[in-house]
């Protein structure tokens, strides 16, 4: 499921809530960045690749989901972590440009 569908289900269900149903959570976003040494390098210019240092953007519902499927993306640096911030609830932004 992508976020696009994430955020229609959301929608439709906002709109047919009963006041005794559970209120239903927009999606978040995080943005999570890697925090050990890259080892993947440009082997043209001998330094590292600055695609690999790009941040990832991950739907969870919490910060501790988030990093858990950031783990499961670079097991071997789960002990190193991972720095994460709340980026979107639904769509708006919380940080970012």
């Amino acid at each position: 499921m992508d976020i696009s569908e994430v955020v229609e289900m959301v929608e439709m269900t906002r709109g047919g809530m009963s006041a005794g149903s559970p209120e239903v959570k927009p999606p978040r976003e995080y943005r999570l960045t890697r925090n050990a040494p890259y080892k993947e390098a440009d082997e043209k210019r001998g330094r590292p690749n600055v695609k690999e240092r790009q941040a990832h953007f991950i739907i969870a519902e919490t910060d501790k989901d988030a990093i858990k499927k950031m783990g499961r993306k670079f097991p071997n640096e789960v002990k190193t972590g991972f720095t994460v911030e709340l980026w979107k609830i639904g769509d708006e932004r919380i940080r970012g440009f």
